[in-house]
């Protein structure tokens, strides 16, 4: 869902033709693949988990049949290249994204002052005061008020959604705290695609700052540059 949506960018300038003619063209090919799975919204992957960590029933990470046939229908619409529905959504989600970065970057940088600064990431990551403390800052907070640390942190990838959401998360205070500055719109988009990636056998990146990142958010996932994949298939 995550590359419909950035490649569906390619549609929000009507008079760049040539970034229009390749959007269409990305579109068909992804039309002409016939993919059969698209991977659940973020939060609804995070909160599978919560699930899971409840009442022990492992949830699916795929859209049901209905919003599958929606996507694929979305899909051949873009390739036909009649992109109005996702021009007002991905517009509305870019304008969201653009606040909510702005908003998160002047926070921290407000609440960070004077605040002791870790000498390394993994400070933050093994502490599970700080992991809890970001759940109770979050949506999340209700569901997980009751199930204990030792369940959700102990052994993270078994609910790697809500450990990399956590994991995403401290990475941003630690940007913050090292560096007086939130992370950018860039990175808190690019990071949470991580989230989505667990439901997949392996994350796969051409920027290397992401390759190093990554392996410290996702340390129980497969992470691979573009060239490292390469030599595999190969």
């Amino acid at each position: 869902m995550h590359n419909i949506y950035e490649f569906g960018r390619c549609f929000l300038d009507e008079k760049d033709i040539n970034n229009i003619r390749h959007g269409k063209k990305v579109f068909q090919y992804l039309s002409d693949i016939d993919i059969i799975y698209f991977i659940k919204p973020t939060n609804e992957l995070i909160d599978s988990d919560l699930v899971y960590a409840i009442t022990g029933g492992r949830i699916l990470p795929y859209l049901d049949k209905i919003n599958t046939v929606a996507a694929k229908e979305e899909i051949c619409r873009l390739a036909s290249g009649y992109c109005d529905r996702a021009q007002g959504f991905i517009q509305n989600r870019e304008n969201g994204l653009t606040k909510s970065a702005s908003l998160y970057r002047s926070t921290v940088i407000r609440l960070n002052i004077g605040v002791k600064k870790p000498k390394d990431f993994n400070i933050l990551r093994n502490d599970w005061g700080y992991r809890r403390s970001i759940l109770d800052g979050s949506g999340f907070d209700k569901k997980t008020r009751n199930i204990s640390n030792s369940r959700l942190f102990s052994k993270p990838e078994k609910y790697p959604y809500l450990n990399t959401y956590i994991n995403a998360q401290l990475y941003f205070n630690f940007i913050a705290l090292t560096s007086y500055q939130g992370p950018s719109k860039k990175s808190t988009s690019d990071y949470r695609h991580l989230i989505d990636a667990n439901a997949t056998d392996l994350f796969v990146t051409k920027d290397k700052r992401m390759k190093n990142n990554s392996l410290k958010i996702v340390p129980f996932l497969k992470i691979y540059s573009l060239d490292e994949f390469k030599s595999i298939i190969s």
